[in-house]
């Protein structure tokens, strides 16, 4: 699925899964396109405020939610809490919509749109990333929406 959405659409494509109260890339497919933005494997996002994690908790009940919020806000720096209301109002437009676009967030001028793949017997959530400066995503947006979710469709479907 990953390499289908990197040979489709050239930009970063990455898979996410949650470590804690981090979002953490467990695999990435780079650009070649000379103007990006890099991850690595192991490369870690705040849960709360990145697009992957917001995605990520978008897959939780809203009491998981609040818990995880209680925790980030108690053991995290200020720079990585939220107010829960704010953030459920974005976490029910991802559960509308089935996908995030973050814009300026981690970098500036960088963003992700991100969508939560179909659970699996493992229980792990898993994150699909498109990443990429935010100019050519949003001249893209419905492109890259209909690869991410052809991808998943062909390669996911049960």
């Amino acid at each position: 699925m990953v390499d289908f959405v990197h040979g489709e659409l050239d930009e970063l494509v990455n898979i996410s899964t949650q470590s804690d109260l981090n979002a953490q890339y467990i695999h990435c497919l780079q650009t070649s396109k000379r103007l990006r933005f890099e991850v690595q494997p192991g490369d870690i996002r705040p849960l709360a405020i990145s697009g992957i994690g917001r995605t990520m908790l978008s897959t939780h009940t809203d009491v998981e939610i609040a818990r995880l919020m209680r925790r980030i806000n108690a053991l995290c720096p200020p720079s990585e809490q939220m107010d829960l209301e704010e953030l459920m109002k974005i976490i029910n437009g991802i559960r509308r919509d089935g996908y995030m676009f973050s814009k300026h967030i981690i970098t500036p001028d960088a963003g992700v749109i991100a969508m939560p793949l179909p659970k699996r017997g493992f229980g792990r959530v898993l994150v699909l990333g498109v990443g990429g400066p935010v100019f050519r995503l949003e001249e893209n947006q419905e492109s890259i929406l209909s690869c991410m979710r052809e991808g998943i469709r062909r390669y996911l479907s049960a």
